[in-house]
């Protein structure tokens, strides 16, 4: 509900689809509108349900695996979202950081933790490696930058915030709004 003295805000008010009512107080107008409905086709239960069961996942990959295998000091987690995992690690290669004794228990696990050909990339629950870089800038979920390791390939993301209006201001290297960290390898595994 509304009040407006002009009258051409009157008339866009009565062809709209969802005008209810208007009535005249004094020199002004009262109008009224309904809401409109939604109609959710989509049953949303699942959709919360993958959300909540995508959670646990994250942390179980985080500390039944990550945590398990690998010193803390050869990797660090960057930022986690429900879906991705972004982190650098200390060497050329995940396998180089298993913690010394367990190599044979980590070559028997990563199987069921990690993508380990194009075909199990697809499987849903493994997790696989996006891409690998020397630098990484993460503001927040779904805004980074990564630097690519073969020199000028770059890749970010940047939801919620218009490409036209971040590339008119210079590039995100060349601000240095953020302190990277400079790694060995960025892996993001999602």
């Amino acid at each position: 509900m509304f009040y407006t003295k002009d009258e051409k805000v009157v008339d866009k008010a009565l062809r709209r689809a969802y005008f209810s009512d208007l009535d005249e107080v004094g020199q002004a107008y009262e109008l009224e509108s309904r809401k409109p409905r939604i109609t959710i086709r989509r049953s949303f239960q699942i959709g919360i349900a993958v959300y909540q069961l995508a959670k646990p996942r994250m942390l179980e990959f985080y500390y039944d695996f990550f945590d398990r295998y690998f010193d803390r000091r050869d990797f660090e987690l960057i930022q986690m979202d429900t879906d991705s995992n972004y982190m650098t690690i200390s060497a050329e290669r995940l396998e180089d950081i298993v913690r010394q004794g367990l190599q044979t228990e980590f070559e028997a696990k990563k199987q069921e933790w990690l993508a380990w050909d194009k075909w199990s990339g697809r499987t849903p629950g493994f997790f696989k490696l996006e891409c690998e870089g020397s630098r990484m800038i993460a503001l927040c979920s779904k805004c980074y930058y990564i630097e690519e390791l073969e020199g000028e390939k770059r890749s970010s993301a940047r939801r919620g915030c218009q490409r036209k209006r971040t590339r008119s201001r210079g590039s995100v290297s060349s601000q240095r709004w953020m302190a990277a960290r400079t790694c060995q390898r960025t892996l993001v595994c999602a």
